[in-house]
């Protein structure tokens, strides 16, 4: 762990950020291709209309 001395170095908090979000946005895209590429969800017991 960082210690807590280190952070009041602003580029030590600026880069640590960084590399946090890095992996924050990397598992974001996963998940989001992980749902883009799950079968849709259907929902036709009420018609919506649709098709009719």
């Amino acid at each position: 762990m960082i210690p807590l001395q280190a952070l009041s170095n602003p580029a030590v908090a600026v880069s640590v950020l960084v590399i946090v979000m890095t992996f924050v946005i990397m598992a974001a895209f996963i998940w989001a291709f992980g749902k883009i590429s799950e079968a849709p969800e259907t929902d036709d017991h009420d018609g919506n209309g649709h098709g009719v």
